[in-house]
């Protein structure tokens, strides 16, 4: 009976926290990752396939559910996420016995919180439990005065904290989990009961917004910042693929074969309409890069502690920057949009490269991800701000490719 009241609980309180575009998605993503890497980790195979098939359906679909959303779940859709969470929570509990069965407390986490509160303040109002308000957690930052991303961003952060204490915990006693999470709910809970009875509120208005944040609406006006940052990417992150297609020693020839169709591919979308060739470079680029990374880390021709090598590594920081600034200052609506999406991806970049496994420590997956994050991040926004992919993109990309594929055939 208690098991099946935590699946009936869990499965309704995904549906109850689908209440802001992208929130019940991200957050089921997160607590999906860790469930995928305690099942792999302790040869639950097929859970961890379950788990890492789910996450990559909710990563195409938060493309278009991050606000403003063009596709919703509903609650079919909500109501299967927290069906699948808590069934392969038990599952994975029941198949490894060093694993404490509350740590699904913190993995499936913040949702539980959040439901368990709102059903106890519409009894303690003399309401029923099943009648929906307007109180859930994004509710109230949204009351607080918090944009509808920054609720979502907060929440993410919030869970986020949460699966990652129950990963750590995962093989701690039941008691330091419970009363962790329980003490993590109170403080959730008494937060917002004393900022609600003080009257306080997300002030947009003070020396940040009067100073510097006019300060940069002048900048945004002139358009200073961009033209800078905007050539910065333009002309420095094609050289940088370059590089990065000659850092391999040697490639295998299947991987070659690979890198010339995809060039050949770039080269035949020139005469598609402009409407689908950025849609066809971005495919490429998604599919090219990991692989270029991955030989240039695995397999590098420059020793990883030269002063070539430093030099080549200080222009992922340079590209950033300057990527960020371009996304600020930009005037484009119809280029890239940063949301809540990003910080689930750059959360996965921090954690997944810091996990004691072996295999991950030993191909330095912080700088591997580092650089393949960098790299999707900045052509994103370059391939949002270019009107029409002109000749100098064009010309590199290609020849980057190539190069890569060269490696298969020459010997060091």
């Amino acid at each position: 009976p208690l098991t099946l009241l935590c699946i009936i609980g869990v499965t309704n309180a995904i549906n109850l926290a689908d209440g802001l575009d992208g929130l019940a998605g991200g957050v089921s993503l997160l607590s999906l990752l860790a469930i995928a890497y305690l099942a792999y980790a302790g040869g639950s195979s097929g859970l961890a396939l379950i788990a890492m098939a789910s996450v990559g359906a909710i990563f195409g679909f938060l493309r278009f559910n991050t606000h403003p959303a063009t596709i919703f779940m509903g609650d079919t859709g909500s109501q299967f996420l927290g069906f699948l969470l808590v069934t392969l929570s038990i599952a994975l509990t029941n198949n490894q016995a060093n694993l404490s069965p509350l740590v699904i407390l913190p993995i499936i986490g913040f949702p539980i919180i959040d439901t368990l509160t709102v059903m106890s303040e519409r009894l303690f109002r003399g309401n029923s439990p099943f009648v929906a308000d307007k109180n859930h957690f994004h509710h109230k930052f949204m009351r607080l005065g918090f944009f509808h991303t920054e609720a979502v961003f907060v929440i993410y952060l919030l869970h986020s904290s949460l699966v990652t204490w129950g990963f750590l915990c995962r093989f701690s006693s039941d008691w330091l989990l419970l009363f962790s999470y329980l003490a993590f709910a109170c403080c959730i809970i008494a937060t917002f009961w004393y900022v609600d009875r003080i009257g306080w509120t997300f002030k947009r208005t003070g020396p940040f917004d009067s100073n510097i944040k006019s300060n940069l609406k002048v900048l945004k006006e002139k358009q200073y910042a961009i033209k800078i940052s905007f050539k910065t990417i333009y002309y420095l992150l094609p050289v940088l693929f370059i590089l990065t297609a000659l850092l391999p020693r040697q490639i295998p020839t299947s991987y070659a074969i690979f890198s010339l169709v995809l060039a050949a591919i770039l080269l035949l979308s020139l005469f598609l309409p402009e409407k689908w060739r950025k849609t066809i470079w971005q495919s490429v680029l998604f599919l090219a890069i990991p692989v270029i990374v991955f030989h240039g880390e695995t397999s590098p021709f420059l020793a990883v502690h030269s002063n070539l090598y430093y030099c080549y590594i200080v222009f992922f920081p340079v590209i950033m920057t300057a990527a960020l600034l371009t996304l600020k200052f930009t005037r484009r609506t119809k280029g890239y949009q940063a949301s809540p999406l990003d910080f689930l991806i750059l959360f996965i970049a921090v954690i997944i490269p810091n996990i004691p496994d072996p295999e991950i420590q030993k191909f330095q997956m912080g700088l591997l991800a580092t650089k393949i994050i960098t790299f999707f991040f900045c052509y994103a926004i370059l391939l949002g701000e270019l009107r029409k992919l002109g000749g100098w993109i064009t010309i590199t990309t290609m020849a980057g490719l190539i190069l890569f594929a060269m490696q298969a055939f020459i010997i060091f």
